[in-house]
């Protein structure tokens, strides 16, 4: 072998933790239930954030993942945040910019191919005068275990001439993007993503969810790329109660008279130990499913799909299930998923919009 140079390719490694850390995590984990856990950790999840508790499930399974077991499916799970102006998105993403100091953000208003999965470069060789070709890893690529990839403003991905989606799609669904012209090689873009859209008419347009134009459509995202989302939200700025509203405003001044902006009772936890929570959670990277759980899962979906009547689920349903019951059994420190992980799997994803209306995810009228 000839080495003519050497790079590297930014944080390659989870985040850290010590014995000491990981003891007290491990006994705060054990002095909870795993219900007294899913309802401590929605407050301690970006507290600025109220009434979202659905979407931070979400998002806190997210950092998790499912099994990194020796299926081919992917473990990693995938969320999709559409939202009308100021419902939360952006601050959603800056905390989890915050967990993790390797995530990655990237914007699509901007973003090309390279940037966003790999592209082609020039390089000068270290022991000659000229120029090589070489993969030039993107955003997704370069996310490091444990991260998470925010595709922010997901409404200008097929805009400007550009056609992201399906590159996207394959770097979604399969997680190794095949890279041409020159050189013949492949990508590795295992990571979860956090992609997040406005509607694409305008920075104060909001989504209609009477109008006759899918909801998919109003956010500028194909069908085949909504598929690939284990979570679909759309945050609408409507249906907010007295109480919420007062809660939401409360919060903003708090912020801005330099105040923790925590509500409501019982305890909360700060944001260092919530990221090493994570990190220590991420280590029970095999995890199974009981027999009891999985008949629970299965159930469930072959009533979506056959009994129910109205909107059928998709197939790709199930396995986002398998990966959400999983991730909860990792929340609570288990490598074997139970009963109540899959209920808990079961309740989150019937928040989103998967279960809502499967025709607005799946190209429908929402």
């Amino acid at each position: 072998m000839i080495v003519t140079g050497i790079e590297r390719n930014e944080q390659s490694r989870d985040i850290s933790v010590d014995d000491s850390r990981e003891e007290e995590i491990m006994q705060w984990a054990s002095s909870h239930t795993f219900s007294e856990k899913i309802e401590i950790l929605p407050r301690s999840f970006c507290p600025e954030i109220v009434g979202r508790d659905k979407i931070k499930h979400g998002l806190m399974l997210q950092q998790f993942g499912g099994s990194q077991g020796a299926h081919e499916l992917r473990s990693d799970i995938h969320i999709f945040v559409f939202g009308d102006p100021g419902t939360g998105k952006s601050v959603l993403a800056r905390y989890l910019e915050d967990i993790h100091r390797g995530t990655r953000y990237v914007s699509a208003e901007r973003a090309t191919k390279a940037g966003l999965v790999a592209g082609i470069s020039s390089k000068a060789e270290m022991f000659s005068g000229g120029d090589k070709r070489v993969i030039e890893p993107g955003a997704m690529a370069l996310t490091p275990p444990g991260a998470v990839c925010i595709i922010d403003e997901a409404q200008f991905l097929d805009s400007g001439g550009r056609e992201l989606s399906p590159q996207l799609n394959t770097a979604l669904e399969r997680q190794e993007v095949p890279v041409e012209m020159t050189l013949k090689g492949k990508v590795a873009t295992k990571c979860p993503v956090l992609l997040i859209a406005n509607p694409k008419k305008g920075d104060s347009a909001k989504f209609d969810p009477d109008s006759m134009v899918p909801l998919s459509d109003q956010a500028g995202i194909k069908k085949s790329t909504m598929t690939r989302g284990d979570l679909v939200y759309f945050l609408l700025d409507y249906g907010v109660t007295e109480d919420e509203e007062m809660l939401r405003a409360m919060s903003i001044l708090s912020k801005m008279n330099g105040l923790n902006p925590t509500f409501g009772e019982g305890d909360t936890l700060d944001l260092g130990f919530v990221s090493d929570f994570f990190a220590v959670g991420r280590t029970f990277s095999s995890v199974s499913i009981s027999d009891e759980a999985m008949a629970t899962l299965a159930k469930d979906q072959v009533f979506k799909r056959v009994s129910a009547s109205g909107e059928k689920v998709s197939m790709r349903r199930v396995a986002s299930l398998a990966r959400l019951t999983q991730a909860a059994a990792k929340l609570d420190f288990k490598t074997v998923a139970d009963i109540e992980h899959a209920e808990f799997a079961l309740s989150v994803i019937s928040a989103a919009q998967q279960d809502i209306s499967p025709e607005s995810v799946d190209g429908g009228i929402g």
